[in-house]
């Protein structure tokens, strides 16, 4: 790796929050036996700064749950960040979205016949009562437009934040337990 693409990487990963570095260090020192290459597992994109800390947070989470020995689950093929989408004439961007899954055994990609929606709601922007009213709103749109919607408080994505994407893998599991894709 080039001495530009190192320096931009470190750049990236300084704009991310410190929870998020964190984890990303935690993870590599943990798995330091297996000489995990950290530019090539955590490669920090430039979208992923642009994200709030607490979205910061639960997508390296993502990152690090799919290393730890969940190659073998059905899981996400990619999580999209920032989404947008329009349910009875209403423009949303949702915080992440999963529309297709890998199945591990036969290593092939499936679409979700109801696509899963994550929120994140931290405290400063979704507390006051107008902000909540939106949220409910749009929650009841989406499942209505036929999404899994789930949603996650700042709290529960910073004090736990792989307690909070075992959630969205126990989604993905169910709907391959009872075979909703295509």
């Amino acid at each position: 790796m080039d001495k530009e693409m190192i320096e931009w990487q470190f750049e990236n990963f300084n704009s991310l929050c410190d929870k998020a570095k964190f984890l990303i260090f935690k993870n590599v020192v943990e798995n330091s036996a297996n000489s995990l290459n950290f530019f090539s597992v955590f490669d920090v994109e430039d979208d992923e700064t642009r994200l709030t800390p607490i979205e910061q947070i639960l997508y390296i989470s993502f990152k690090i749950y799919e290393l730890e020995t969940h190659q073998k689950l059905p899981r996400p093929s990619f999580v999209d960040m920032q989404h947008p989408l329009v349910c009875d004439g209403n423009k949303y961007i949702v915080d992440f979205f999963i529309d297709t899954i890998i199945i591990p055994d036969d290593v092939c990609e499936v679409s979700l016949n109801k696509p899963i929606i994550i929120e994140c709601d931290g405290y400063d922007y979704h507390s006051k009562k107008e902000q909540m009213n939106h949220d409910y709103k749009r929650e009841n749109d989406l499942k209505i437009a036929g999404f899994n919607v789930i949603r996650f408080t700042g709290s529960q994505i910073y004090n736990s934040p792989f307690e909070c994407v075992d959630t969205v893998y126990k989604q993905i599991q169910y709907a391959f337990k009872n075979k909703e894709y295509n």
